[in-house]
């Protein structure tokens, strides 16, 4: 709905807050690339924070920070 609405970034969020991570970033990919490496980022550090280490090194890899 919300991408029917032209609020991709509401739908960002909302895939955000529910953890469903994969569809966040297919999201960021399409709408706001600018803000790729960014959202890969703070997803690591979130997913690290949580314990989710294996999860947390998949987006540091994607975000450029290896």
């Amino acid at each position: 709905m919300y991408i029917a609405a032209n609020e991709p970034d509401l739908a960002i969020n909302m895939y955000k807050k529910a953890k469903m991570y994969d569809q966040m970033i297919r999201l960021v990919m399409k709408f706001r690339v600018d803000l790729l490496k960014d959202t890969h980022h703070h997803l690591a550090q979130q997913l690290e924070m949580e314990g989710s280490l294996k999860q947390a090194e998949h987006h540091y890899i994607e975000g450029g920070a290896w």
